[in-house]
């Protein structure tokens, strides 16, 4: 939500909330069930085109064994590898269609009235980032 980086504690460990704004990365439960769809869309979606390429390669005898052992190798090695990025993708997916609420995130607060708010107004769905006063950090606006 506020663009913090380094979000995993190890390569699959995302922690409950990110460290700087404090948005819950799991916001009902079962919110990783579309992590998983777009990681096997995104798996499925690379098998497809591994097969298609090893068989126009080789056709037109077109060698089997090798298709299949790059096959099961893309599709044993791609889940695990982009698992971290569906997570994140998919947090960023359910906020497109689940906006934000007020007080989910308590290190970012809506922006309201005059104050903080962008030229010409306030801007429907925005969110102002308030910085801790242990963080050093500046306040600045993020958009979704």
């Amino acid at each position: 939500m506020c663009g913090e980086g380094h979000l995993f504690r190890r390569y699959w460990e995302l922690p409950e909330r990110c460290p700087r704004c404090e948005f819950p990365f799991e916001r009902r439960e079962g919110q990783f069930v579309g992590a998983v769809g777009i990681n096997t869309i995104v798996s499925f979606g690379l098998l497809l085109i591994v097969t298609a390429v090893g068989s126009i390669i080789t056709w037109p005898d077109i060698a089997v064994g090798p298709i299949i052992g790059v096959s099961v190798v893309v599709a044993v090695v791609v889940p695990l590898l982009f698992l971290p990025n569906s997570k994140t993708l998919w947090n960023a997916i359910d906020l497109m269609m689940d906006p934000l609420a007020p007080g989910e995130a308590p290190g970012l607060e809506l922006v309201g009235g005059d104050e903080g708010s962008a030229p010409g107004g306030p801007v429907e769905g925005a969110v102002e980032e308030t910085a801790r006063p242990d963080d050093g950090r500046h306040n600045g606006v993020v958009r979704h």
